[in-house]
């Protein structure tokens, strides 16, 4: 294995070209999960601020605002998975 991708391309153009259409197929869930997580962190904000239960304590918040809150985690460990699959491929 050497450092030049280039020569890594002429020797094994099969492989190279995979593992580059990998991290692609990565780079491209990674970036519409952080769309995703950015969404959902706005509109939650934008809930929060605006909703009358937000501003009544004893009312509980809506399921659709529950269900967003909970989504964050679990977008944050598709991340998390996708950047150690991205740096598994990546890094030799």
């Amino acid at each position: 294995m050497t450092a030049n991708p280039f020569i890594e391309l002429y020797e094994a153009p099969v492989e190279t070209l995979t593992l580059g259409a990998y991290l692609l197929i990565l780079l491209a869930a990674l970036v519409g999960t952080w769309w995703l997580l950015t969404r959902n962190v706005l509109e939650l904000y934008k809930q929060a601020a605006t909703e009358t239960w937000a501003k009544n304590a004893p009312l509980y918040p809506p399921f659709k605002f529950i269900w967003r809150l909970a989504a964050i985690p679990v977008i944050v460990a598709i991340d998390l998975f996708l950047i150690a699959a991205f740096l598994y491929f990546a890094v030799p």
